[in-house]
């Protein structure tokens, strides 16, 4: 069953966050892991896509360390839009939060700038995943324009009204071709969609299905509610990312869908800033960075050595189903 699996690996590749809040004074420490982390991907010969951000694209120290890895061709380099650190600046603090509201000249100019600033050190990037998941249909537009193939912003089963964003609660599983009006459904867009791997909880299915996906789709006014139930760890939906979920529950997770046998792509994720001390909000300690990098290893040897999965880059599953 697992013999046409392809395994995704994406990185939103970024400054320190230590509480999740963009700053204009940025720090990189973070970046120094990622040659460590690419020697597990190495082990097992996956080319991660390091989505990297404009900080980090106009940082020369950082440059320097993602050139060595992206000029043996171990990955491919693609763009993570951070709007607070992208210009043209708004006035507004809120910008990130509000990117979904800007109009439609000023999502391009910072769509357009990341991509020259990432251009001048890197093959132009044809790979995007949005900040915070605020992916639009104008951004659809703007990619297409820009010679972008495949998007990876959309997160099954979860909503980020509540932050701002949409919800994504019944795109589907497996990579899609949007429709040009409503990037939740399957259309005819040249531009890939590539979700990330989340899957229900199967212990809590029917909880899941008959409570916590409805009250998730209920308007504004009910976000109260929505925030206390969709913060319920145990029926959370479960993430294919090392951050979120156990060795044991990325595992399953697998299990559980190429169970189905028509499923084709897994898609892990997880930040550049998880890899280092008070980098991400996540972790405080050797040890949970020690925890953390164990249960990259040990699912990447299970679907690679144990499951004969094969690894794929974005712009590599853009070609195949771009073919098919």
């Amino acid at each position: 069953m697992y013999q046409k699996g392809i395994l995704v690996v994406t990185i939103d590749t970024e400054s320190d966050l230590p509480q999740w809040q963009t700053t204009r004074s940025y720090s990189f420490e973070n970046i120094k892991a990622i040659p460590s982390l690419q020697q597990i991907f190495d082990n097992y010969s996956i080319k991660p896509t390091y989505l990297i951000t404009h900080s980090v694209a106009i940082d020369k120290k950082s440059v320097d360390v993602l050139s060595k890895v992206s000029n043996d061709n171990k990955c491919e380099i693609g763009a993570h839009l951070h709007p607070n650190e992208t210009p043209p600046f708004c006035l507004s603090r809120k910008e990130g939060k509000s990117f979904l509201k800007l109009d439609f000249l000023t999502k391009k100019r910072k769509i357009e700038n990341l991509t020259a600033a990432i251009s001048i050190n890197f093959k132009k990037p044809v790979s995007y995943r949005a900040g915070s998941y605020r992916f639009d249909t104008d951004s659809l537009l703007i990619l297409e324009e820009l010679g972008y193939l495949v998007d990876t912003s959309v997160t099954p089963y979860i909503s980020w009204r509540i932050e701002g964003g949409l919800s994504y609660i019944n795109v589907p599983l497996e990579p899609y071709w949007p429709d040009k009006d409503d990037i939740c459904k399957e259309g005819e867009n040249r531009i890939l969609e590539v979700p990330i791997t989340i899957r229900l909880n199967r212990k809590m299915n029917f909880f899941l299905k008959n409570i916590y996906l409805p009250v998730l789709s209920m308007p504004m006014q009910s976000s109260k509610f929505r925030r206390l139930i969709s913060n319920i760890r145990p029926i959370k939906p479960i993430w294919l990312r090392p951050t979120y979920s156990t060795y044991d529950e990325m595992k399953n997770l697998c299990d559980i869908l190429f169970g189905n046998h028509n499923f084709q792509v897994l898609n892990m994720m997880f930040h550049s800033n998880e890899l280092i001390i008070s980098g991400s909000p996540f972790h405080k300690t050797k040890r949970d960075i020690n925890r953390f990098l164990l249960r990259i290893d040990n699912i990447c040897n299970y679907l690679i050595t144990s499951k004969g999965i094969a690894s794929k880059t974005l712009s590599e599953v853009y070609t195949i189903f771009a073919g098919s």
